[in-house]
């Protein structure tokens, strides 16, 4: 009976076991994937900070940023970067400003996951809940994605107002600390509510959600998804928990990649002070807090820590390449 109860552990434990080792081996054989060249990454990084002689940086350099990321034109503009009023009023209106005129922007909403019998209050939080009504999201049934009993922390409701739209930033690390898989889909008083990173994505590729079919927790169906030139069908395995297993590249591969100009990632500071044209033509920018202070940084099967929008930019990865990990649980189930 005590070996009944201790192997849904064991059999995590080796699910995790499995797929780490399965990451790192392949890292020695040189055989990661690759992150997409669509992506562009744009850092509020230590070195802005100490460039521009703030911690806190004033909202004017957030609307300066953003108002240079705009001039390059890209398909869709993630703003990992939660903003809620503050003593600096003075940068506020250019600020909304400038996130209003990028007309293709995602704004971040923290949400609270529980048991289905649970209900989120509708009344508490009606204001993000009208704006993902706006959005014409799709409804969904309870039990197929992961579930909101709450939300936590969302923008301003001028923000909301001003985003092309919203999508959830919850990270969740497994029992050992290590961050394997993120939620791909997600369902908010009966709204299938994506995931930050893939609302990124459907407004870069203009994605309708409504061709996504979602079979259960284990797989979910993308119908009509461009890649390349054509539609397809793509299929993501999930955990059995409605999550998308991470297909992690490793850091010292994103450096290489750097180097060589196959991926592009600017620091926010070199970004506002270059006097060269931006050009972003048909690429998905993720501007986020990348400092060390912000402490928006996970550990992964491959690195002790690597920044989050990072980790989003991998996730995009994995869809548009279609370069998934089927989840050792379902074999195990």
């Amino acid at each position: 009976l005590l070996l009944l109860e201790a192997f849904p552990v064991f059999s995590k434990h080796f699910e995790y076991s499995l797929t780490d080792l399965k990451f790192n081996l392949r890292s020695q054989l040189n055989r990661e994937p690759s992150i997409s060249e669509d992506i562009v990454m744009v850092n509020l990084d230590d070195y802005s900070k100490a460039q521009s002689e703030y911690d806190l940086w004033p909202y004017e350099y957030y609307a300066e940023t953003i108002e240079k990321i705009n001039d390059g034109d890209p398909t869709s503009l993630g703003i990992d970067i939660f903003f809620t009023l503050s003593v600096d009023t003075l940068g506020w209106k250019r600020l909304l400003a400038a996130v209003e005129n990028s007309y293709v922007s995602i704004n971040p909403f923290l949400v609270e996951y529980g048991e289905e019998s649970k209900v989120l209050n509708v009344s508490k939080h009606s204001e993000i809940l009208s704006q993902l009504e706006y959005e014409d999201l799709p409804k969904i049934d309870q039990g197929l994605v992961p579930h909101a009993v709450d939300i936590r922390y969302k923008t301003k409701r001028k923000f909301m107002d001003a985003s092309a739209g919203l999508g959830i930033i919850n990270i969740n690390e497994d029992e050992d600390g290590i961050v394997r898989r993120l939620p791909i889909l997600s369902e908010v008083a009966g709204i299938l509510a994506p995931h930050f990173y893939f609302r990124l994505l459907c407004e870069h590729i203009n994605y309708d959600l409504s061709n996504i079919q979602v079979i259960d927790k284990h797989k979910l169906i993308l119908n009509n998804f461009p890649i390349g030139d054509s539609l397809t069908t793509v299929e993501v395995p999930l955990d059995g928990y409605g999550n998308m297993l991470i297909n992690y590249i490793s850091y010292s591969k994103i450096e290489k990649m750097m180097l060589s100009g196959k991926f592009y990632s600017v620091s926010a500071w070199d970004l506002l002070k270059s006097n060269k044209p931006v050009q972003f033509d048909n690429k998905a920018v993720i501007f986020g807090d990348t400092s060390v202070p912000a402490k928006d940084h996970s550990i992964t099967p491959m690195d002790i820590r690597m920044f989050n929008p990072l980790i989003y930019a991998i996730a995009i990865s994995n869809i548009l390449n279609a370069e998934f990990i089927q989840p050792t649980s379902n074999f195990i189930n």
